[in-house]
């Protein structure tokens, strides 16, 4: 018997170009957990004002959380040879699956991959979120949230 994970498990394999492949799998709560974490250097900038008020910011870096979502994804990849951006010696018979290495990949083929990883681990669809309100009726979108909906007022 393979379990409740097994029946969520999903893997895509993304063609390149020149018989170069990446495959990919859906993430797990915990994985996307970790990509998250790269998307802000988690320090809080604040400037004080006039003496009352109180700015406060936080660095945002999507490319950093696209890159580490891709990098986790990645189950299997076929890219090899020189890696010039990273300045890495020799030929490789594979490229390493780490974050240097898919920061390395041509834009394009890093577009494709993370294109089909975005998929993969986006939520319901907006036709089912048109087709199923949370709590499951048909007929309204009430968004990914699984909230009860408001109850009726009560009438005197």
């Amino acid at each position: 018997m393979e379990g409740y994970a097994a029946t969520r498990r999903k893997v895509a394999t993304v063609d390149l170009d020149g018989d170069y492949f990446v495959r990919v799998k859906k993430l797990n709560r915990l994985e996307v957990e970790q990509a998250e974490l790269a998307l802000s250097d988690n320090l809080m900038r604040q400037r004080v004002g006039d003496g009352e008020s109180v700015e406060a910011s936080m660095k945002m870096d999507s490319s950093a959380y696209r890159t580490r979502m891709v990098a986790i994804s990645i189950v299997e990849w076929n890219l090899d040879g020189p890696c010039e951006a990273l300045k890495c010696p020799g030929n490789h018979d594979r490229w390493p699956v780490d974050e240097a290495h898919v920061r390395a990949m041509d834009s394009a083929d890093f577009m494709s991959v993370w294109r089909q990883v975005n998929a993969l681990n986006e939520g319901r669809k907006p036709a089912e979120r048109l087709a199923f309100r949370a709590g499951g009726e048909r007929g309204g979108d009430a968004g990914d949230a699984d909230v009860a909906p408001e109850p009726a007022p009560l009438r005197a």
